[in-house]
Order: structure tokens, then sequence, then C-alpha cells
């Protein structure tokens, strides 16, 4: 159920009770019944409140709906005071109740749409959109990142010397050069040198050319994460994309650009994203759908989307 449901729900009953209140005024009853007054006027407050981004649209519902129980609990006790005639139901009543039912309704709904979600400060959508842009347009580089975790320089120090033994080995062809690489990254992951072995793998991919297979592809963006604890860099969002085209159901690939979208502030498309992987994939020995699985929840409260 998505979060503007409950809200239409507690707007809905907020204005039925003031629209009955409205037909069920009698005469005399209204001038009289000073709270009917003093609770317009906090609804009023309440609304303006919320027009000067001073009270977030959650709790203008829950406002909404308290002051709808004083209001009914109000006018209850004060039509104890029987009197004789009811005020006539007239067309201007009529019309007046229903501009104000459907302007509770609706205004509240487009109100939150603008705000945004709950749980983030108020702040209109597009605004969220662009500061979102503004921090995917802004991301470290791969290097950059990988230099903020430290050991970077003896990365590249051993990437170097081990290319120089890759040229000193003398390779006969492009194939044994090829192995040649691949026994190197082999080596790296063995000793623990997730860098090296991802520096080593762009190595591999830039000398297979037109040549390099999907599962190659993927390797390549996992190595790149992996070695940038879980960082999706602007490098690995294009290998990531170069996937795609290739397969636009590879679960690996949508897996980690769902996870760079949580990483630039819009849980709404990882939610999207990997809710659909959820959806098409029953492989539960994946350890990513495992991954999505322990975590889709956190992503959904982040995104505003109530998943019960």
């Amino acid at each position: 159920m998505e979060i503007w449901l409950p809200g239409i729900i507690i707007s809905a009953i907020a204005s039925g009770i003031i629209v009955l209140i409205l037909f069920k005024q009698r005469t005399g009853k209204a001038e009289g019944n000073l709270e009917l007054q003093v609770y317009a006027r906090q609804l009023e407050e309440l609304e303006k409140m919320h027009r000067e981004e001073l009270l977030p649209s959650n709790e203008l519902s829950q406002a909404k709906s308290e002051l709808g129980r004083k209001i009914l609990n109000s006018d209850r006790q004060f039509q104890n005071t029987r009197v004789a005639d009811l005020k006539p139901v007239n067309i201007p009543t009529i019309l007046l109740s229903t501009i104000m039912f459907f302007s509770l309704i609706i205004g509240s709904q487009l109100i939150h749409n603008f705000l945004g979600n709950p749980g983030y400060g108020d702040q209109p959508i597009n605004k969220r959109i662009e500061a979102s842009q503004f921090l995917k347009d802004n991301r470290l580089s791969q290097s950059d990142y990988i230099k903020t975790l430290g050991h970077f320089e003896d990365g590249e120090r051993e990437f170097i010397d081990t290319i120089k033994q890759l040229n000193q080995a003398g390779a006969q062809n492009e194939k044994d050069y090829l192995d040649l690489i691949r026994n190197f990254i082999q080596t790296s992951l063995a000793d623990g040198k997730v860098h090296l072995a991802s520096l080593l793998y762009n190595q591999l991919i830039s000398h297979m050319g037109a040549e390099v297979s999907l599962d190659d592809l993927v390797t390549q963006v996992e190595l790149m994460i992996y070695s940038s604890q879980l960082y999706v860099s602007p490098e690995a969002e294009l290998a990531i994309l170069s996937i795609l085209e290739r397969d636009p159901t590879n679960v690996d690939a949508r897996f980690y650009l769902g996870l760079m979208y949580q990483q630039v502030a819009r849980p709404d498309l990882t939610f999207e994203i990997w809710n659909d992987i959820l959806a098409a994939n029953t492989d539960n020995d994946n350890p990513l759908i495992d991954y999505i699985k322990s975590h889709i929840g956190e992503v959904a409260q982040m995104a505003g989307i109530n998943l019960f």
C-alpha cells in the first residue's frame, strides 16, 4: 500500500465530518457554538503553517483528523440542547460542502506530491531530483575514491610491476598474453589484492576489444565495485550500462545500477529496480537476491513506500 492511500482516507474522514456538520447545523446553533468557530480558526492556521512549509503533510493530516473528532464531539454536545426547526438544506450549502470535501482530499494529496516523501525534510520533489543529479554528476572517480580508502599507491605500483612482468614474459601471441593476465588476476585475488585484480581486469578488457564476453564485463564491474568497497563510480556505471545494452535483464548489472541510485539519494529508483528483480527471479541461491531481500525494506522506507 502506498503512503498516499492512508492520507486520502484520513482526509476523506476529516472532510466528511466537516460536511456532515454543515448539513446538521440548526437555526441559532452555528452562531452559539463558539468552539466550532475556534476549531475553524485552528484549521485555517494549520493550512497556513503547511503552506509556509512549517508543518509537514503527514502532521497536517493527523492534526486535521484530530480537529475533525473535536468538531464532531463539540457538535454532538451542542445538539443536546434541542431546538424545534432544522435549517433547510439549500443549494449554496450543497455546493459549499461538495467543494470543501473534494478540495481537502485533492489538495492534501497535491501538497504531498509537491513536498515528497515522509522521513525527509520538507522540500519539493523536483529539488530532491536536482540534488540527486548533482550528487550523481559530482561523484568521485574510481581512482579518486580508492585513494580515500588508503593503500592506493601500493596497488598502482604493483600494477605497473605486473605489466612489466607481462611484457617481459614475451608471449607468442595475443591469446597467450591474455592467459597470462588472467593468471595474474587469479593470483591477485588469492592474495586478497582486489584493487590490483581490478586494474588487471581493466587491462584484460582493453586488450580483448570487441571479443569481450558478457561474463567478462560483469566480472569487471564486480571487481571495480568490490575494490571500492561497494562504491559505484562513474566508470563502473558506464560498464554497467554497457552490460545492459547487451542484456537488459542481466540481474547483476541491474542490481549494481540500483545500488548506484541508492548512493545518489534516489531510493525510489533503487526500489523499483530491485523489486522488479525479485518479481522476475526465483533463484534463491543467488547472493544478490539474498541481499535485496535483506535490504529492500530499508530502501522502501527511505523511498516512503509501505510494503504492508
